[in-house]
């Protein structure tokens, strides 16, 4: 029996001191994309141990390699490093921080096909590349593999910078089983990696980084930090010969009970066309008051969400946690995507082609990185819900270049209480959205939909991008300068809405607009002209705004429901007809609401800095509640109708007028009418039809250069 017992020392055979019971693994595992299929021989053994730094020994049986470490940290070069499927791999390490660095010297890849345990952190470094096959199992503390390399002084340091690059066509696959205990991790860092098995973390962390080079922070708070130091500049193979689909794969399942999950890969633009594909399922469900995390990024390229990723509050009481999925090219939810940060206490918060910080704090944060496209494919899901009590979560939805949505998205409240979410879904220069958006709130108040790119166009004959089909590259996505809503898919839409474009938004086509659910209400913004070309039929309060102007081609109708006009001049065609409870607003020019037959029972507060006039349709009566300001002013109504002045009506220029007509049901001036402060000249002519009277109260005094009028009945 040969032991090393110091740095140095060469173990050839024999058993090292009894192991410990409690285990730590921080272990760096690598596998070459060219490795075989076959597992190794099954009483393969790690070969040719040497302790480099630190104090350990090292010992073999038939069956059993141990390692028995006495300082906090210790380093173990190897020849190689194989597990049979016989054979199993022991650290006894003095504490669960304690950490083992192994580091493999030889050519080949490592195989793992048997058993390692360890009551600390083990760290497994190969440059060739690890294989873990079907029916391994790791179990320790942490659990760290990687192709690239770190020198024993960063690692005895506690720097964990591996800063060695590894083998361009090293990888590191996991097909069996690791399991890091509470709060540890478990971390794979290669040119490629790919997990088809299973890795777990209660309370701990999960990392699987593609890269030539990286540094790792072991205790950062939230997600675990991985700075990428080099990118991968040559695309690698996979385990058939054949250029890698994607520099990190799952297709197995990753699970961090109350912890964090990070997908990442970088590599030089251009070197592959994706970088990260996450399928299978990604879970960090929520444990008590520790929401999971999860993230899947990439530099250089696009990122794939296949399968399920879940941050969900499952257990009562529990929230839901956070999704981020970014890239610097095109992130695609494919058909079988499922993206849920559900929660019974309510829902969390899920960004996809932008960042967490800009998804919680909405558009007046400047994201670190956004897509250049985004394509959420119809089939696909996304939900903040909250499952039982509690409020939505936040979705946001973005791109620079272009954002197809067509999958489900969802922020609902809770069935026992709680409003709805908000959603949000915009692209700088080409948006489509053939999807579906539910915000509503069965014991609580309906959430928000909002979408705001530079322009927007809403109607029946718009183009569509082909969301069945996502191409990794973007290709199929919207091009710039395409914005497009169609009339069906926001008549679907199940929330208040908000468009709001830097530029115009227009309202076109035969089919009326009325979002799906009862009460809900709509907010159009134009930073530039807004044109209401289809009708608009709403039950909800409604606001539409252009800074340049708004054009009312068509009807609006929301019932007894407020309609508050803001921007520039405001024109109405005769086509136009205005159908609400309450008008109110703010123009910087003119408003012309005389030309259609309208039913507007109260203006509410209103100033235009140009002339106002609103004509109803006969017989219908209306209310000044006020207070109505404007330069020239013109009311009007006629069969049965009434005019009544509950709040002040008054002149903003010199020599001015204020007209009201009223049909047989005559003008009350329960306010002040006339001039108004400064100005002077102000005519106030007062007409009645069918026989209407002219009344007033004391408190409506009458402020004008000159009274005329025409009245049917006594004044």
């Amino acid at each position: 029996m040969t032991v090393a017992t110091a740095s140095g020392d060469t173990v050839h055979n024999g058993l090292a001191a009894p192991l410990r019971h409690t285990l730590l693994c921080s272990t760096v595992l690598v596998a070459a994309a060219h490795l075989a299929a076959a597992q190794p021989a099954i009483n393969a053994q790690p070969q040719g141990g040497r302790v480099v730094a630190g104090t350990a020994t090292i010992g073999q049986t038939t069956t059993l390699t141990q390692i028995d470490q006495t300082s906090q940290r210790a380093a173990v070069n190897w020849s190689s490093f194989d597990v049979g499927s016989k054979q199993q791999v022991q650290f006894q390490q003095p504490s669960p921080s304690a950490m083992t660095l192994n580091r493999v010297t030889g050519a080949d890849p490592s195989q793992i096909a048997g058993k390692i345990t360890a009551n600390g952190q083990i760290v497994l470094v190969n440059p060739a590349g690890v294989l873990f096959t079907k029916g391994a199992q790791v179990e320790a503390q942490s659990v760290v593999v990687s192709a690239a390399g770190i020198s024993d002084q960063n690692f005895m340091a506690g720097r964990m910078v591996f800063d060695q690059s590894a083998r361009p066509d090293a990888a590191v696959v996991n097909q069996g089983r690791i399991t890091v205990k509470q709060t540890g991790l478990a971390g794979l860092v290669a040119p490629r990696v790919e997990n088809d098995g299973v890795i777990s973390a209660r309370l701990g962390h999960v990392v699987l980084g593609g890269a030539q080079t990286a540094t790792l922070d072991l205790y950062g708070d939230g997600l675990l930090a991985i700075d990428v130091t080099r990118q991968v500049t040559q695309a690698p193979m996979d385990k058939d010969g054949k250029t890698a689909t994607a520099l990190v794969t799952n297709t197995g399942t990753v699970r961090a009970d109350g912890g964090t999950v990070l997908l990442t890969a970088s590599a030089v633009d251009g070197v592959v066309q994706t970088l990260v594909t996450a399928g299978g399922n990604i879970s960090a469900p929520s444990v008590g008051g520790r929401t999971g995390r999860i993230a899947v990024r990439g530099t250089g390229g696009a990122v794939v969400v296949t399968g399920g990723v879940l941050a969900q509050g499952q257990r009562p009481g529990t929230a839901g946690g956070q999704i981020e999925l970014n890239a610097t090219g095109v992130v695609t939810l494919a058909s079988t995507a499922r993206v849920d940060a559900s929660g019974q206490a309510g829902g969390g918060t899920i960004a996809v082609g932008t960042t967490l910080a800009r998804a919680k704090g909405g558009p007046s944060v400047t994201p670190r990185l956004t897509a250049a496209k985004t394509t959420v494919t119809a089939g696909a899901t996304i939900a903040a819900n909250a499952t039982a009590r509690g409020n939505g979560g936040r979705v946001t939805v973005l791109s620079s270049d272009g954002t197809s949505m067509a999958g489900s998205t969802t922020t609902r409240g809770g069935p026992q209480g709680g409003d709805g979410g908000n959603v949000e879904i915009s692209a700088t220069h080409g948006l489509m959205i053939t999807g579906t958006v539910d915000t509503r709130a069965p014991a609580g108040k309906i959430g928000l939909l909002t979408i705001d790119p530079d322009t927007l166009t809403i109607g029946d004959n718009v183009v569509t991008a082909n969301p069945a089909a996502p191409a990794p590259d973007g290709s199929n996505q919207p091009a710039a300068g395409v914005q497009t809503i169609s009339a069906a898919t926001f008549n679907a839409f199940a929330a208040n809405v908000s468009l709001s474009a830097t530029g115009d938004i227009t309202l076109g086509g035969s089919t009326p607009l009325a979002t799906a659910t009862s009460g809900a209400s709509v907010t159009l913004n134009a930073g530039s002209t807004l044109t209401i070309g289809t009708a608009l039929d709403q039950s909800g309060n409604v606001t539409l705004t252009g800074d340049v102007g708004i054009v009312i081609d068509a009807a609006i109708n929301i019932g007894a429901n407020t309609l508050t006009l803001n921007g520039g001049g405001i024109t109405q065609g005769t086509a136009g007809t205005i159908t609400a409870g309450t008008l109110a607003g703010a123009s910087t020019g003119a408003v012309d609401l005389s030309t259609a037959s309208n039913a507007v029972a109260t203006v509410g507060g209103f100033t235009a800095t140009g002339d106002f006039s609103l004509s109803n349709a006969a017989n219908r009566n209306l209310t000044v509640i006020g207070p109505l300001s404007a330069n020239n002013i013109t009311l009007g109504t006629s069969g049965t109708g009434a005019i009544s002045l509950q709040g002040a009506v008054t002149t903003t220029g010199n020599n001015t007028t204020i007209a009201l007509t009223g049909g047989s049901g005559g003008i009350a001036l329960n306010a002040a009418v006339g001039a108004g402060a400064g100005t002077t000249g102000t005519i106030v002519d007062l007409v009645t039809t069918g026989g209407g009277d002219v009344t007033q109260t004391p408190a409506s005094g009458i402020t004008a250069a000159e009274l005329v009028g025409n009245v049917s009945g006594s004044v």
